[in-house]
């Protein structure tokens, strides 16, 4: 890639994933080096974790905030250059090391990445910003994409599903250019083309679709998508809440005992028996059946058939990174198994609802 901001030309060597490895003058003369991080622990959130920036004799270590936005710049000593701190839109401020202004705005290092880790172009003398991302550029001014989800109104590569369908239209929202569904605090885009979580956005939807009001809602939800937030698969202790069994060191299916299933199966049963007590709290028996919908909701996705029953494959697959168009709970990859899951915990949902105790505490008033 070449780029000739004010007369001059700098060439960019990239990775496989649009990361910028090497910067050289129009000489050919290496300018700056970035290693980036591996992406080992949630490698859908960390692709532009940057590291390392190495500018000559130099060497630049970046801390980051919990979106893996820089949030300051340090030199081999361990003394801090520079700091970043953004709003909730990705607008950066640079601070001195004691958190006072920077006088001119300006990374006094050169630095190019800001806002969840990704290059910022600074364009028409530095009146334009403009983040990169590979598939879009994001406005931080503007809190949105300059351009639409390149997926469109359907975001469905499955060929054979009917595009005039209404079910599989406007799926990831009616806005195109929409950022991480306006909740930029909590969630990031790799690529620029989010796509909506089975674990708690469509839970929840599915919920409160059925009747439960949004409290009650939120409750099963959040359990839900708790299992991966406070037992991650990317953790060897936690995986048998995810998946049924482990890849051995020969290749072969060692089962966990419990592994994922019978989990599920059990959250849901003691659910079920809370809601038998006389004077129960439902909000004990929601959490249980949030729980218990992940495992049932990741049958699908960690499936053989999706090469992915284990956590080993689930990373290392021919649908997992680098080949993130096409990974195991990528909903247009598999629509057909989304929508399954979506019907299935909908089903599961009004099991629920049907209990008198269930209505009386979450229905919509």
């Amino acid at each position: 890639m070449v780029s000739a901001p004010a007369g001059e030309t700098t060439l960019y060597y990239h990775n496989y994933n649009w990361q910028v490895l090497a910067e050289y003058d129009g000489s050919n003369n290496l300018q700056r080096k970035f290693i980036y991080g591996n992406g080992t622990e949630s490698p859908q959130w960390r692709i532009d974790e940057v590291l390392l920036m190495k500018a000559g004799e130099n060497d630049y270590y970046y801390a980051h905030d919990h979106l893996y936005s820089p949030a300051a710049l340090i030199d081999s000593s361990g003394t801090v250059l520079e700091r970043y701190e953004y709003d909730a839109y990705g607008n950066c401020s640079i601070l001195e090391p004691n958190f006072a202004p920077d006088p001119d705005g300006k990374s006094d290092y050169e630095n190019p990445y800001y806002f969840d880790g990704k290059p910022l172009d600074l364009l028409d003398n530095g009146g334009l910003e403009l983040m990169v991302w590979p598939y879009r550029n994001y406005s931080t001014y503007l809190g949105r994409w300059y351009q639409p989800d390149k997926l469109g109104m359907i975001p469905n590569d499955n060929k054979e599903i009917n595009p005039l369908d209404l079910m599989y239209q406007y799926t990831d929202g009616m806005n195109l250019y929409e950022y991480v569904s306006s909740n930029p605090v909590n969630r990031v885009d790799p690529f620029g083309l989010w796509k909506s979580d089975m674990h708690y956005d469509e839970t929840s939807r599915l919920a409160k679709k059925i009747g439960f009001k949004g409290l009650c809602a939120a409750k099963i939800a959040g359990a839900n998508q708790g299992v991966d937030d406070l037992t991650p698969a990317t953790n060897n202790a936690y995986q048998r809440y995810h998946f049924n069994g482990k890849t051995g060191i020969l290749g072969d299916f060692i089962p966990y005992k419990p592994g994922r299933d019978e989990i599920a199966n059990t959250r849901w049963e003691d659910a079920q028996d809370l809601l038998k007590k006389k004077g129960c709290n439902v909000y004990p028996a929601l959490y249980l059946v949030g729980q218990a919908l992940h495992g049932f909701q990741d049958a699908y996705s960690h499936s053989v058939s999706h090469h992915a029953d284990t956590a080993w494959k689930h990373v290392t697959g021919p649908n997992q990174w680098p080949f993130w168009h096409s990974r195991p709970d990528k909903r247009s990859k598999w629509l057909k198994d989304w929508t399954a899951t979506s019907i299935n915990t909908q089903s599961a949902l009004q099991a629920i609802w049907a209990d008198p105790k269930v209505q009386c505490i979450c229905k919509k008033k």
